[in-house]
């Protein structure tokens, strides 16, 4: 981010945001600001036109998205050839179905998610082809609901501000439902 902007503010708004996050992670305290009733995972890539949409869809419900499994994507480290390809092969586009559930287990287990939300990206062929297995599977494992909608980061006209707003509410529902031990 530094490096594409070129300014040193971008540099020292980053180091801002990451005190802001170490502090709220040794307070306890989050960066969600409503009332938090259920914490889910989100998957797939953000809906980048429709962000403000998906946004406000999760907020106004007190839907925290507490986990996704594309932060790893960014982070990595590595001093060599053979370290940039292990780093290379453990991004999530590059993994096979099995360790990608595994990896999404993990990730809903150790921030107690109480739901998955999932995007199913149409310009992805890979997710698109076996996300609704994976997604069931991880479900399954969890204890979980999940629910999934379509998009398209290539083409905003694949998104449906109602699809969405429905299957999220289906979603809501569902959580509410365990958590009451219906």
């Amino acid at each position: 981010m530094v490096t594409a902007r070129g300014k040193k503010e971008a540099g020292e708004a980053m180091e801002t945001l990451l005190k802001e996050y170490k502090e709220n992670h040794e307070n306890g305290t989050s960066t969600f600001r409503a009332e938090e009733k259920y914490r889910i995972m989100f998957e797939g890539i953000a809906c980048w036109p429709w962000l403000r949409v998906t946004s406000t869809g999760l907020k106004s419900r007190g839907i925290n998205m507490v986990t996704t499994i594309y932060a790893d994507a960014f982070g990595f480290i590595y001093d060599d050839f053979d370290g940039m390809c292990r780093a290379y092969a453990n991004v999530p586009n590059a993994m096979n179905l099995e360790h990608s559930r595994d990896k999404r287990i993990k990730l809903c287990r150790d921030n107690h998610v109480e739901g998955l939300l999932v995007h199913t990206n149409r310009s992805c062929k890979l997710w698109s082809g076996f996300m609704p297995e994976m997604s069931r599977q991880i479900g399954e494992a969890c204890g979980i609901p999940v629910a999934s909608f379509d998009g398209d980061q290539a083409d905003p006209r694949n998104f449906s501000e109602a699809q969405y707003d429905t299957r999220v509410q289906g979603l809501m529902e569902i959580m509410e439902a365990n958590k009451g031990g219906k």
